[in-house]
């Protein structure tokens, strides 16, 4: 049977090939279906992009639903049928950024969406908070180039987003914004932050100018002015990628471990 991330044999109750999340579970054999408890668990595709809709009173994670391929499922693998605001919120985005005409664009998504690495998405109403990607092991593995798992944090409605990191002169767009976060998301899961992840973040920041050219992919497909600048200077010219010229995520060479 064909699970996308792997394929499954329902008469021996085993993957065939090795569980591409099998790193995270090193207590388990990287060949067992759904931990061996395929009663009370199922494994839809095993491709995570977790959008987090609520923590208990220990700010524990409590509540979430999984992204893959335009719908949202429950842990359980059923589809998600809810009207968690958030929830519809980040999946329309997602599915718009997976329709565009651009194909790294899509690419990086769908990458995302069929990681072994968790990428979980959680909106904030804080006053002066903003959206910020962070590796899920540590800020140490990541400028070690580790590939992992990421935690995009972003404003958690439209009229927040724009009150926040709408741009005086520049036509807001949240759909570009949260791009360039998942820009950031793509490079930790591919481990491409080698020796960058402490530079400050500016229009100086290499990363940064990565997720600006990403961004600029994604507001040229929408049909919007493109945006050069970082905070409130521009990065400069000999960073600026040609965002007219297709490109693949097989260009950025992984690392491999």
């Amino acid at each position: 049977m064909d699970y996308g991330a792997r394929w499954y044999d329902g008469a021996l109750g085993r993957w065939t090939a090795v569980d591409p999340s099998a790193e995270k579970y090193e207590s388990l054999t990287p060949y067992a279906y759904v931990g061996n408890m395929p009663v009370k668990a199922v494994d839809p595709d095993g491709r995570e992009i977790i959008i987090i809709l609520g923590r208990d009173e220990n700010e524990n994670i409590s509540k979430t639903v999984k992204y893959s391929n335009g719908k949202l499922y429950n842990n359980d693998g059923s589809l998600y049928a809810g009207n968690d605001r958030f929830a519809l919120y980040v999946k329309s985005h997602l599915t718009k950024l997976e329709s565009l005409e651009d194909n790294y664009v899509r690419e990086v998504v769908s990458s995302l969406a069929s990681s072994c690495y968790s990428h979980y998405i959680e909106g904030n109403d804080f006053e002066y908070g903003g959206a910020t990607t962070s590796p899920l092991k540590s800020a140490n593995s990541a400028n070690e180039g580790v590939p992992q798992g990421s935690f995009l944090n972003i404003p958690e409605t439209e009229e927040l987003f724009k009150q926040r990191l709408g741009k005086e002169g520049v036509e807001f767009s949240s759909t570009a914004i949260i791009g360039h976060e998942l820009q950031h998301a793509y490079e930790l899961d591919q481990g491409l932050k080698e020796g960058e992840y402490f530079i400050k973040n500016s229009a100086d920041d290499p990363s940064e100018q990565r997720a600006v050219n990403f961004e600029n992919r994604i507001r040229r497909a929408l049909g919007l002015k493109l945006d050069w600048s970082y905070g409130n200077k521009e990065i400069p010219k000999s960073a600026r990628e040609d965002i007219s010229k297709k490109r693949s995520t097989k260009d950025d060479a992984p690392k491999s471990y």
